[in-house]
Parts: C-alpha cells; sequence; structure tokens
C-alpha cells in the first residue's frame, strides 16, 4: 500500500467525518473556476492597479461574502497581484503578504 493512499479520507488524522467548508466546494465548482478564468483572461493575467503579472489572483470588487449574487459576475472581478490584493479592503483574511502568496488560488 502507498503511503500517501493510506493516508486519505478515514485513514488521515485531520479527517472529519467527509465535511467541506462551502466556500472551498463552492470555488472548486466549474461556474466559479470558470469565472477566474474569463477574469484573468479579460484582465490579460495582469494586476489591475499596478501591472505586475508576478503571482495575480482574482479579487471581488464587492465581498465575497456580502454579494452572493456576484461571486460569479465578470464585472465584478479583477485581477490583482497579491502585494495590491492584500491592501484592499475586500481582502477578508488580512494576513501578511508572504502568507497570500501561498494561497491556492494565486497564479504564478
Amino acid at each position: 500500500m502507498n503511503i500517501s493512499k493510506g493516508r486519505v479520507g478515514e485513514n488521515n488524522n485531520w479527517w472529519k467525518g467527509g465535511i467541506t467548508h462551502w466556500r472551498r466546494a463552492f470555488k472548486n465548482t466549474f461556474e466559479y473556476k470558470e469565472f477566474r478564468r474569463n477574469v484573468l483572461e479579460r484582465d490579460n493575467k495582469t494586476c489591475v492597479l499596478c501591472g505586475s503579472n508576478e503571482k495575480v489572483c482574482v479579487d471581488h470588487i464587492k465581498s465575497f461574502s456580502l454579494y452572493p449574487e456576484l461571486r460569479t459576475v465578470v464585472e465584478n472581478g479583477r485581477t490583482l497581484c497579491y502585494q495590491c490584493h492584500y491592501k484592499t479592503k475586500t481582502f477578508g483574511r488580512n494576513v501578511p503578504p508572504e502568507f497570500c502568496s501561498k494561497c491556492p488560488h494565486c497564479v504564478t
């Protein structure tokens, strides 16, 4: 048995009964992935604030949590580098930029 496969599901120490946080589940939907792809394509994978094309991610102009009806509306998205994203008032986690750079949604 492969060690990595042996630690999947109930065999994993972090197993919590098969629950997935709703936000993670939503961000894995085809609709949301299409939203991200369309925003990145529209903005040419370039930060709309500073022009950088390193470590960019998609930001919601109107809050992801406060405006659920706008979560996949391309006009509510913009491409930002992680440093500019961290500075926005809509950045929800408010963590230092070095942690945001490890975000799985950032594109290098």
